[in-house]
Protein backbone atom coordinates (compact mmCIF):
# COMPACT_ATOMS: atom_id res chain seq x y z
CA UNK A 1 0.00 0.00 0.00
CA UNK A 2 1.82 3.21 -1.27
CA UNK A 3 1.47 5.42 1.97
CA UNK A 4 1.73 9.32 1.01
CA UNK A 5 3.46 10.67 3.24
CA UNK A 6 5.19 13.10 1.59
CA UNK A 7 1.53 14.04 0.10
CA UNK A 8 -0.06 15.01 3.65
CA UNK A 9 -0.35 16.84 6.67
CA UNK A 10 -1.34 15.24 9.89
CA UNK A 11 -4.99 13.75 8.10
CA UNK A 12 -6.95 14.98 11.28
CA UNK A 13 -6.67 18.81 10.18
CA UNK A 14 -6.27 18.61 6.01
CA UNK A 15 -8.10 17.01 3.33
CA UNK A 16 -7.12 13.30 2.99
CA UNK A 17 -5.71 12.59 0.18
CA UNK A 18 -5.48 8.91 -2.11
CA UNK A 19 -3.65 6.65 0.14
CA UNK A 20 -3.58 4.11 -1.90
CA UNK A 21 -0.59 2.00 -2.20
CA UNK A 22 3.76 1.85 -1.20
CA UNK A 23 5.50 0.08 -4.35
CA UNK A 24 8.61 -1.06 -5.03
CA UNK A 25 8.29 1.08 -7.64
CA UNK A 26 6.88 2.57 -3.94
CA UNK A 27 8.38 2.73 -3.69
CA UNK A 28 10.28 0.04 -6.26
CA UNK A 29 9.30 -1.83 -9.14
CA UNK A 30 11.55 -0.73 -12.33
CA UNK A 31 10.13 -0.70 -15.47
CA UNK A 32 7.70 -3.19 -16.88
CA UNK A 33 9.20 -6.45 -17.36
CA UNK A 34 12.41 -4.92 -15.58
CA UNK A 35 11.24 -3.62 -12.25
CA UNK A 36 10.83 -5.25 -9.09
CA UNK A 37 7.68 -5.95 -9.04
CA UNK A 38 7.09 -6.19 -12.81
CA UNK A 39 5.49 -2.97 -13.22
CA UNK A 40 5.64 0.25 -15.01
CA UNK A 41 7.50 2.88 -13.03
CA UNK A 42 7.82 6.35 -14.31
CA UNK A 43 11.60 6.75 -14.89
CA UNK A 44 13.12 9.92 -13.49
CA UNK A 45 15.37 12.77 -15.82
CA UNK A 46 18.98 12.22 -14.52
CA UNK A 47 20.59 14.58 -16.23
CA UNK A 48 21.51 16.68 -13.61
CA UNK A 49 22.97 13.08 -11.16
CA UNK A 50 26.40 13.02 -9.99
CA UNK A 51 28.51 11.34 -7.60
CA UNK A 52 27.99 12.58 -4.06
CA UNK A 53 31.32 11.70 -2.97
CA UNK A 54 34.04 12.79 -5.35
CA UNK A 55 36.47 11.06 -3.57
CA UNK A 56 34.88 7.73 -3.80
CA UNK A 57 36.91 4.54 -5.03
CA UNK A 58 34.04 4.19 -7.50
CA UNK A 59 33.33 7.71 -8.52
CA UNK A 60 33.88 6.50 -12.20
CA UNK A 61 31.55 4.53 -12.50
CA UNK A 62 28.39 5.12 -9.99
CA UNK A 63 26.73 7.00 -12.40
CA UNK A 64 27.39 4.68 -15.63
CA UNK A 65 26.75 1.35 -14.17
CA UNK A 66 23.23 2.95 -11.84
CA UNK A 67 21.98 4.63 -15.28
CA UNK A 68 22.22 2.39 -18.05
CA UNK A 69 20.00 2.05 -20.23
CA UNK A 70 19.87 -1.55 -20.86
CA UNK A 71 21.21 -4.77 -19.45
CA UNK A 72 23.71 -5.43 -22.37
CA UNK A 73 25.18 -2.29 -20.86
CA UNK A 74 25.26 -4.01 -17.27
CA UNK A 75 28.19 -3.53 -15.18
CA UNK A 76 30.16 -6.67 -13.69
CA UNK A 77 30.68 -7.00 -10.52
CA UNK A 78 34.30 -6.99 -10.44
CA UNK A 79 34.16 -3.04 -11.40
CA UNK A 80 31.11 -2.38 -9.20
CA UNK A 81 30.92 -5.09 -6.50
CA UNK A 82 27.72 -5.25 -4.22
CA UNK A 83 28.45 -3.47 -1.01
CA UNK A 84 28.56 -7.47 0.74
CA UNK A 85 31.78 -7.97 -0.93
CA UNK A 86 33.35 -4.65 1.41
CA UNK A 87 31.37 -5.59 4.50
CA UNK A 88 28.65 -7.70 5.54
CA UNK A 89 27.33 -4.67 7.64
CA UNK A 90 28.70 -1.62 5.16
CA UNK A 91 29.34 0.90 7.25
CA UNK A 92 28.03 4.51 6.70
CA UNK A 93 31.05 5.72 4.60
CA UNK A 94 31.18 2.30 2.82
CA UNK A 95 26.97 3.37 1.60
CA UNK A 96 28.19 7.00 1.00
CA UNK A 97 30.38 6.08 -1.23
CA UNK A 98 27.51 4.59 -3.56
CA UNK A 99 25.35 7.63 -3.42
CA UNK A 100 24.28 9.68 -6.49
CA UNK A 101 22.29 12.74 -6.07
CA UNK A 102 20.81 15.76 -8.10
CA UNK A 103 21.22 17.94 -5.10
CA UNK A 104 24.07 18.39 -2.39
CA UNK A 105 22.20 18.34 0.33
CA UNK A 106 20.31 15.29 -0.35
CA UNK A 107 23.42 13.16 0.07
CA UNK A 108 24.03 14.97 3.40
CA UNK A 109 20.45 14.51 4.44
CA UNK A 110 20.90 10.67 4.04
CA UNK A 111 23.93 10.40 5.77
CA UNK A 112 22.70 12.45 8.86
CA UNK A 113 19.46 10.09 8.10
CA UNK A 114 20.91 6.83 8.16
CA UNK A 115 23.48 7.47 11.05
CA UNK A 116 20.31 7.20 13.70
CA UNK A 117 19.53 3.70 12.29
CA UNK A 118 21.04 0.58 14.03
CA UNK A 119 23.48 -1.54 12.58
CA UNK A 120 21.38 -4.63 11.78
CA UNK A 121 19.44 -2.07 9.77
CA UNK A 122 22.32 -0.81 7.35
CA UNK A 123 23.50 -4.89 7.28
CA UNK A 124 20.44 -4.86 4.59
CA UNK A 125 22.22 -2.51 2.57
CA UNK A 126 24.72 -5.69 1.45
CA UNK A 127 22.68 -6.39 -1.80
CA UNK A 128 22.72 -2.97 -2.95
CA UNK A 129 25.55 -1.65 -5.67
CA UNK A 130 24.06 2.04 -5.75
CA UNK A 131 21.95 4.55 -4.16
CA UNK A 132 20.35 7.47 -6.03
CA UNK A 133 18.82 10.29 -4.67
CA UNK A 134 16.66 12.70 -6.76
CA UNK A 135 14.41 15.62 -7.39
CA UNK A 136 11.96 14.08 -9.56
CA UNK A 137 11.73 10.13 -8.85
CA UNK A 138 8.69 9.34 -7.75
CA UNK A 139 7.56 6.82 -6.42
CA UNK A 140 10.74 5.71 -5.38
CA UNK A 141 11.91 1.84 -6.67
CA UNK A 142 14.53 -0.88 -7.06
CA UNK A 143 15.79 -1.80 -10.22
CA UNK A 144 16.93 -5.54 -10.08
CA UNK A 145 19.27 -5.14 -13.42
CA UNK A 146 21.17 -2.66 -11.42
CA UNK A 147 20.48 -3.51 -7.60
CA UNK A 148 20.15 0.05 -7.30
CA UNK A 149 17.49 1.62 -5.35
CA UNK A 150 15.91 5.05 -6.34
CA UNK A 151 14.73 7.28 -3.61
CA UNK A 152 12.16 9.60 -3.90
CA UNK A 153 14.46 13.28 -2.04
CA UNK A 154 10.53 14.30 -0.79
CA UNK A 155 11.08 12.08 2.21
CA UNK A 156 14.75 13.93 2.97
CA UNK A 157 14.01 17.80 2.99
CA UNK A 158 14.35 19.44 5.94
CA UNK A 159 14.51 23.39 5.06
CA UNK A 160 12.33 25.12 2.80
CA UNK A 161 15.23 25.55 0.07
CA UNK A 162 15.76 22.03 0.04
CA UNK A 163 12.44 21.78 -0.23
CA UNK A 164 11.75 23.81 -3.35
CA UNK A 165 14.47 21.25 -5.99
CA UNK A 166 11.75 18.64 -5.20
CA UNK A 167 9.13 17.64 -8.28
CA UNK A 168 5.81 18.08 -6.72
CA UNK A 169 4.64 15.98 -9.71
CA UNK A 170 1.76 13.19 -8.27
CA UNK A 171 2.73 9.70 -8.12
CA UNK A 172 1.68 8.63 -11.66
CA UNK A 173 -1.34 5.38 -9.78
CA UNK A 174 -2.97 8.09 -7.87
CA UNK A 175 -6.16 7.68 -10.02
CA UNK A 176 -5.82 3.57 -10.34
CA UNK A 177 -8.14 2.91 -8.18
CA UNK A 178 -11.28 5.86 -9.04
CA UNK A 179 -13.40 3.22 -10.65
CA UNK A 180 -13.83 1.26 -6.60
CA UNK A 181 -15.91 2.19 -3.80
CA UNK A 182 -13.68 1.28 -1.32
CA UNK A 183 -10.29 3.03 -0.27
CA UNK A 184 -7.13 1.33 1.27
CA UNK A 185 -5.46 3.47 4.00
CA UNK A 186 -2.70 3.03 6.45
CA UNK A 187 -0.90 4.60 8.94
CA UNK A 188 2.25 3.45 11.32
CA UNK A 189 1.34 4.42 15.11
CA UNK A 190 3.40 4.69 18.52
CA UNK A 191 0.08 4.35 21.49
CA UNK A 192 -2.56 6.06 20.68
CA UNK A 193 -0.38 8.74 17.88
CA UNK A 194 0.63 8.59 14.46
CA UNK A 195 4.41 7.63 14.73
CA UNK A 196 5.02 10.66 12.39
CA UNK A 197 3.68 13.81 11.06
CA UNK A 198 2.94 13.94 7.59
CA UNK A 199 4.43 17.17 5.51
CA UNK A 200 3.71 18.86 2.15
CA UNK A 201 5.78 19.97 -0.92
CA UNK A 202 3.87 23.50 -1.01
CA UNK A 203 4.12 25.22 2.30
CA UNK A 204 6.75 26.49 4.34
CA UNK A 205 7.14 24.31 7.77
CA UNK A 206 10.84 22.82 7.88
CA UNK A 207 11.55 19.71 9.98
CA UNK A 208 14.45 18.16 11.61
CA UNK A 209 15.90 14.79 10.88
CA UNK A 210 13.91 13.52 13.93
CA UNK A 211 11.17 14.46 12.17
CA UNK A 212 11.61 11.97 9.08
CA UNK A 213 13.87 9.25 10.24
CA UNK A 214 11.15 6.62 11.38
CA UNK A 215 8.97 7.46 7.49
CA UNK A 216 12.16 7.09 5.74
CA UNK A 217 13.29 4.04 7.59
CA UNK A 218 9.79 2.47 6.29
CA UNK A 219 10.75 3.82 3.07
CA UNK A 220 14.51 2.05 2.76
CA UNK A 221 13.33 -1.37 4.45
CA UNK A 222 11.23 -1.61 1.47
CA UNK A 223 13.57 -1.35 -1.18
CA UNK A 224 16.29 -2.98 0.50
CA UNK A 225 13.98 -6.02 0.67
CA UNK A 226 13.92 -5.92 -2.72
CA UNK A 227 17.39 -5.90 -3.31
CA UNK A 228 17.81 -8.91 -0.63
CA UNK A 229 15.05 -10.64 -2.60
CA UNK A 230 16.57 -10.63 -5.76
CA UNK A 231 20.14 -10.98 -4.30
CA UNK A 232 20.04 -13.08 -1.33
CA UNK A 233 22.64 -12.35 1.16
CA UNK A 234 23.56 -16.26 1.68
CA UNK A 235 23.55 -16.69 -1.93
CA UNK A 236 25.56 -13.49 -3.21
CA UNK A 237 29.08 -15.63 -2.27
CA UNK A 238 28.34 -18.15 -4.50
CA UNK A 239 28.46 -15.62 -7.69
CA UNK A 240 31.29 -15.41 -10.33
CA UNK A 241 32.70 -11.74 -10.02
CA UNK A 242 32.90 -11.80 -13.68
CA UNK A 243 29.46 -11.84 -14.07
CA UNK A 244 27.74 -8.67 -15.03
CA UNK A 245 24.52 -7.42 -12.43
CA UNK A 246 22.38 -8.76 -15.08
CA UNK A 247 23.96 -12.36 -15.47
CA UNK A 248 24.17 -12.58 -11.92
CA UNK A 249 20.49 -11.66 -11.31
CA UNK A 250 19.78 -14.48 -14.10
CA UNK A 251 21.64 -17.38 -12.36
CA UNK A 252 20.04 -16.22 -8.71
CA UNK A 253 15.99 -16.68 -9.81
CA UNK A 254 14.93 -19.60 -8.37
CA UNK A 255 16.80 -18.32 -5.05
CA UNK A 256 14.73 -15.28 -5.05
CA UNK A 257 13.39 -14.99 -1.56
CA UNK A 258 9.68 -14.21 -2.88
CA UNK A 259 9.92 -17.10 -4.66
CA UNK A 260 11.01 -19.82 -1.89
CA UNK A 261 8.04 -17.85 0.00
CA UNK A 262 5.41 -18.41 -2.88
CA UNK A 263 6.40 -22.12 -3.01
CA UNK A 264 5.60 -22.58 0.57
CA UNK A 265 3.20 -20.57 1.72
CA UNK A 266 1.43 -18.43 -0.95
CA UNK A 267 -1.45 -16.31 -1.33
CA UNK A 268 -4.60 -17.40 -1.86
CA UNK A 269 -7.31 -15.21 -2.53
CA UNK A 270 -8.42 -14.98 -6.20
CA UNK A 271 -10.70 -11.72 -5.28
CA UNK A 272 -7.53 -9.66 -3.90
CA UNK A 273 -5.39 -10.63 -7.18
CA UNK A 274 -8.24 -9.34 -8.91
CA UNK A 275 -7.91 -5.93 -7.42
CA UNK A 276 -4.65 -5.44 -7.19
CA UNK A 277 -4.70 -5.44 -10.88
CA UNK A 278 -6.51 -2.10 -10.72
CA UNK A 279 -5.23 -0.86 -7.60
CA UNK A 280 -2.00 -1.09 -8.57
CA UNK A 281 -1.28 -1.80 -12.38
CA UNK A 282 -4.34 0.29 -13.66
CA UNK A 283 -6.35 -2.31 -15.15
CA UNK A 284 -10.11 -1.45 -15.79
CA UNK A 285 -12.34 -2.66 -12.41
CA UNK A 286 -15.26 -5.24 -13.86
CA UNK A 287 -18.46 -4.46 -12.32
CA UNK A 288 -17.86 -6.87 -9.54
CA UNK A 289 -14.98 -5.14 -8.51
CA UNK A 290 -17.12 -1.64 -8.53
CA UNK A 291 -19.73 -3.63 -5.94
CA UNK A 292 -17.76 -4.63 -3.54
CA UNK A 293 -18.01 -2.88 -0.34
CA UNK A 294 -14.79 -2.12 1.90
CA UNK A 295 -16.11 -4.92 4.91
CA UNK A 296 -16.45 -7.22 1.93
CA UNK A 297 -12.06 -6.29 1.17
CA UNK A 298 -11.46 -6.35 4.52
CA UNK A 299 -12.68 -9.67 4.72
CA UNK A 300 -11.32 -11.52 2.74
CA UNK A 301 -7.77 -10.44 3.18
CA UNK A 302 -8.13 -10.95 6.71
CA UNK A 303 -8.62 -14.90 5.71
CA UNK A 304 -5.17 -15.06 3.80
CA UNK A 305 -1.65 -13.94 4.97
CA UNK A 306 -1.01 -11.05 3.43
CA UNK A 307 -0.78 -7.91 5.36
CA UNK A 308 -1.49 -5.81 2.60
CA UNK A 309 -3.54 -5.77 -0.66
CA UNK A 310 -0.19 -4.62 -2.27
CA UNK A 311 1.10 -7.61 -1.64
CA UNK A 312 -1.13 -9.10 -3.89
CA UNK A 313 0.21 -6.86 -6.82
CA UNK A 314 3.21 -9.13 -7.48
CA UNK A 315 5.36 -11.63 -5.25
CA UNK A 316 8.11 -8.94 -5.00
CA UNK A 317 5.93 -6.76 -3.00
CA UNK A 318 4.39 -9.20 -0.94
CA UNK A 319 8.00 -10.07 0.80
CA UNK A 320 8.54 -6.24 0.95
CA UNK A 321 5.39 -5.29 2.61
CA UNK A 322 5.70 -8.20 5.13
CA UNK A 323 9.34 -7.60 5.91
CA UNK A 324 8.88 -3.59 6.29
CA UNK A 325 6.31 -4.11 8.63
CA UNK A 326 7.97 -6.50 10.75
CA UNK A 327 11.09 -4.87 10.76
CA UNK A 328 9.58 -1.63 12.07
CA UNK A 329 7.90 -2.97 15.09
CA UNK A 330 11.52 -4.82 15.84
CA UNK A 331 13.46 -1.66 15.31
CA UNK A 332 11.30 1.05 16.43
CA UNK A 333 8.41 -0.66 18.38
CA UNK A 334 5.57 0.70 15.91
CA UNK A 335 2.47 -0.66 15.01
CA UNK A 336 0.82 -0.27 11.64
CA UNK A 337 -2.41 0.17 10.83
CA UNK A 338 -4.27 -0.99 7.83
CA UNK A 339 -8.36 -0.55 7.00
CA UNK A 340 -10.33 -0.36 3.91
CA UNK A 341 -13.26 2.43 4.29
CA UNK A 342 -15.62 4.26 2.03
CA UNK A 343 -14.51 6.34 -0.73
CA UNK A 344 -16.30 10.19 0.31
CA UNK A 345 -14.93 11.54 -2.87
CA UNK A 346 -12.78 15.03 -3.39
CA UNK A 347 -11.74 17.55 -0.45
CA UNK A 348 -12.89 15.30 2.28
CA UNK A 349 -11.37 15.02 5.81
CA UNK A 350 -10.38 11.64 7.61
CA UNK A 351 -13.48 12.17 9.56
CA UNK A 352 -15.62 11.32 6.46
CA UNK A 353 -13.92 8.12 5.69
CA UNK A 354 -15.77 5.51 7.36
CA UNK A 355 -14.39 2.49 8.48
CA UNK A 356 -15.53 -1.10 6.94
CA UNK A 357 -12.91 -3.11 7.93
CA UNK A 358 -9.69 -2.42 9.93
CA UNK A 359 -7.06 -4.05 11.73
CA UNK A 360 -3.85 -2.53 14.11
CA UNK A 361 -0.88 -5.00 14.16
CA UNK A 362 -1.78 -7.47 11.47
CA UNK A 363 1.52 -8.43 11.86
CA UNK A 364 0.34 -10.39 15.24
CA UNK A 365 -2.16 -12.61 13.24
CA UNK A 366 -0.59 -16.57 12.80
CA UNK A 367 -1.40 -16.91 9.33
CA UNK A 368 0.73 -13.20 8.40
CA UNK A 369 3.73 -13.49 10.79
CA UNK A 370 4.33 -17.17 9.93
CA UNK A 371 5.34 -15.72 6.36
CA UNK A 372 6.92 -12.75 7.64
CA UNK A 373 9.45 -14.86 9.84
CA UNK A 374 10.58 -16.82 6.65
CA UNK A 375 10.80 -13.97 4.89
CA UNK A 376 13.18 -11.62 8.01
CA UNK A 377 15.11 -15.10 8.92
CA UNK A 378 16.18 -15.52 4.72
CA UNK A 379 17.37 -11.84 5.14
CA UNK A 380 18.99 -12.51 8.60
CA UNK A 381 20.08 -15.86 8.37
CA UNK A 382 22.41 -15.86 11.25
CA UNK A 383 19.35 -14.70 13.35
CA UNK A 384 16.51 -16.02 15.42
CA UNK A 385 13.54 -14.00 15.20
CA UNK A 386 11.22 -17.09 17.11
CA UNK A 387 10.65 -14.91 20.03
CA UNK A 388 10.41 -11.68 18.33
CA UNK A 389 7.52 -13.02 16.48
CA UNK A 390 6.28 -15.57 18.72
CA UNK A 391 5.83 -12.13 21.46
CA UNK A 392 3.82 -10.26 18.96
CA UNK A 393 0.63 -9.05 20.35
CA UNK A 394 -2.82 -10.12 18.58
CA UNK A 395 -3.98 -7.98 15.89
CA UNK A 396 -6.48 -5.49 17.08
CA UNK A 397 -9.88 -4.77 15.03
CA UNK A 398 -10.61 -1.67 14.00
CA UNK A 399 -14.47 -0.54 15.29
CA UNK A 400 -16.41 -0.81 11.72
CA UNK A 401 -18.63 2.33 11.48
CA UNK A 402 -16.50 4.54 12.65
CA UNK A 403 -14.02 7.19 11.00
CA UNK A 404 -10.51 6.73 10.48
CA UNK A 405 -9.64 9.52 12.44
CA UNK A 406 -11.72 8.20 15.62
CA UNK A 407 -9.73 5.10 15.27
CA UNK A 408 -6.50 6.61 15.88
CA UNK A 409 -7.37 4.82 19.36
CA UNK A 410 -8.06 1.60 19.24
CA UNK A 411 -9.28 -0.64 22.69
Amino acid sequence: MLELGWLLYKLRYLPLLLLVLIMSACGGGGGSDHGAGGQAAEEGDYDNARVYKAESSYAGLLTTCALVDNTADSCSLSDLPLLVEEARTPSVDQIMDRVIVSHQWMGVRFQQTIETYPGELLRIFSSVATIVIDDDIRPSYYDPYTSTIYLDAAYLWQTNAEKATISQDEDFRSGFDDELDFVSLARYVEGFNDAWDYYALDDNIERGVNDLRLNFARLLLHELMHANDFFPPNEIETLNQNQTLYEALQSLRSKNISTQLNAVMPLGSTLMYGLADVMYSGDNANAEQQQLSAAEVGEEMESDGANDGYGYSSQYEDVAMLFSEAMMKYFFDVDRDIAYTNRPGDNAFCDDYIVGWGMRGRMGDVNVKDRAQFVVESVYADLDFSLFFQNLPAPIMMRAGETWCDNLAVF
